[in-house]
């Protein structure tokens, strides 16, 4: 499979020098003859005719008229392997409903007997005067729509973020976007917090704790703010921002991101990054990469990656974790996705070619010390093919 590598954007600029979640792929739109068959569903919820889910079972969502300050609910039920939209005045779907519809005629299917899937519950709001809609969706589900428009929704305590694929059965790949959605996270259940207590744990490995930064496939993988050079017989630098809640990758001519840059929005938009501006300020490293002449010896000529560290990151074909503490760092590959089983462990020391510019941990005093470490991590994911 030839996935998206997270550095395609910044190899594309040293050679030359991202709302709604929706279940229904806008790549779908096309397609408008499609009759309903059976389909092959993994998560109880009701689905359109497309294939593509429409909620969860048992989940209610509230909706709010500003302008007549009324408030009603929505849930979709099972009865046997019959699925109901069920309407109630009033929120929290509570009480004795006022209708109760069969799915069938609003040309969707229910499935009821599978498996109970995470879901996001988020809420859009629809006008400046306050109303607002409920909406939920599965997350950490690749679901292929009509067998060839993979999709996948993942969430954090604050951040939605979408997939969308053309082709094959897999949400990644080089015809996949994947963005950021503008909506209030009410609940996500796609990373549940199994410490026993509320004490700080260094060896913590949760999957995410909502860093601001640039994602692939809804992970956490860079950060913002951060400048990284390159120098490739021209010198050329570029960093991930925001303005407000609008991220963007800046490009500039010169090192150090300094002067007027410009927004390279066709190279974030193919390398399959989106950017989380709301978030905490992750630990980090930047790595400098020197090219190797044919002999093998370090040139002069290098492009710098940054990556976050002491995190599990589990991208599609590959987990890892990179750290960095003093003047030697890790990268070690894990054979799940929780970080829990090692498959390998590599020195950082060995290459005279890399090294780290700035290993940022907040908790230490290692902020800007040398560490060549984020090569290693950042040739797993080009790796994945």
């Amino acid at each position: 499979m030839a996935a998206v590598s997270i550095l395609a954007v910044a190899l594309f600029r040293s050679a030359s020098a991202q709302d709604e979640p929706t279940t229904t792929s806008s790549m779908n739109a096309t397609v408008m003859n499609y009759t309903s068959a059976a389909m092959n569903y993994t998560c109880n919820g009701i689905y359109d005719f497309l294939g593509s889910p429409v909620a969860p079972i048992d989940v209610c969502l509230d909706t709010y008229d500003a302008g007549s300050d009324m408030t009603t609910s929505t849930m979709y039920s099972c009865e046997g392997d019959t699925g109901y939209q069920m309407t109630y005045s009033g929120s929290g779907c509570s009480g004795t409903e006022t209708s109760k519809l069969d799915v069938s005629f609003e040309f969707s299917e229910a499935a009821c007997s599978v498996d109970t899937c995470d879901y996001v519950l988020y809420r859009n709001t629809t006008d400046s005067a306050g109303s607002y809609e409920d909406k939920a969706a599965f997350v950490n589900q690749c679901i292929v729509v009509l067998g060839a428009f993979p999709e996948e929704t993942t969430c954090t305590n604050s951040t939605i973020t979408t997939t969308e694929c053309l082709g094959g059965t897999e949400c990644s790949g080089f015809f996949c976007e994947t963005k950021a959605v503008t909506a209030e996270v009410l609940s996500c259940g796609a990373y549940p917090d199994t410490d026993s207590d509320d004490t700080d744990d260094s060896d913590d490995t949760d999957t995410e704790t909502s860093c601001a930064g640039a994602y692939f496939a809804g992970v956490a993988i860079e950060p913002l703010d951060v400048c990284l050079n390159a120098m490739n017989g021209s010198a050329s630098s570029f960093m991930y921002t925001c303005d407000g809640d609008v991220g963007s990758l800046m490009v500039y001519d010169g090192l150090d991101c300094s002067g007027r840059g410009t927004s390279d929005a066709l190279s974030l938009a193919f390398s399959g990054l989106s950017i989380v501006c709301s978030g905490d300020a992750c630990d980090y490293g930047v790595e400098r990469v020197y090219t190797k002449d044919a002999n093998g010896d370090c040139t002069d000529m290098y492009t710098e990656n940054a990556i976050f560290v002491d995190r599990c990151i589990a991208v599609p074909d590959a987990t890892f974790m990179v750290s960095c503490s003093g003047s030697s760092g890790t990268y070690t590959n894990y054979t799940d996705s929780d970080c829990s089983t090692v498959s390998t462990t590599e020195s950082t020391d060995d290459d005279d070619c890399s090294t780290i510019t700035t290993c940022y941990v907040s908790d230490s005093s290692s902020a800007s010390t040398p560490v060549a470490m984020v090569a290693l991590a950042i040739a797993a994911i080009v790796a994945i093919a």
